[in-house]
């Protein structure tokens, strides 16, 4: 049996935003610190174009001490857009594609926060690697 081809979906990115950026509270010596993580997907339909939000919050048990959220917007190549993206009445990006776009984001996020915070404490503290397809686990549908 022949392997099928592959299409490549064809993107760029338009447009890189800082919705939430907040160094909240400073970090005690020796506080245990973890972290949460966020994606949010949306579609702009007219203008073939996916976003990608990812919001990051380095905490401790008690509080969030920094947050920040940075929102991708990728231009979708037209063809790729009405063949291997837009369906019906909905916005389907398939988990590979979601699982790469928010990759980008989150390496973006990681200079962002690294900038904002540099020369404070806050520094030593950068965005950890993210296993964004453990995040990911299938297509990313929305309704239009």
């Amino acid at each position: 049996m022949a392997k099928q081809e592959r299409k490549k979906i064809i993107f760029k990115i338009a447009r890189i935003e800082t919705n939430q950026f907040a160094v909240i509270e400073e970090i005690p010596p020796k506080t245990k610190l973890n972290y949460s993580v966020e994606f949010r997907f949306n579609a702009i339909d007219s203008s073939q174009q996916l976003s990608c939000a990812f919001k990051y919050h380095l905490k401790s048990e008690n509080c969030i001490h920094a947050a920040i959220e940075v929102a991708l917007t990728f231009s979708i190549d037209e063809e790729a857009w009405k063949t291997d993206i837009r369906k019906f009445e909905s916005v389907v990006i398939p988990k590979k594609i979601a699982t790469h776009l928010a990759m980008i984001c989150v390496g973006t996020t990681r200079g962002v926060f690294h900038e904002r915070t540099f020369g404070t404490s806050f520094n030593r503290f950068p965005i950890p690697t993210i296993n964004v397809e453990k995040r990911i686990v299938e297509d990313v549908v929305i309704n239009l």
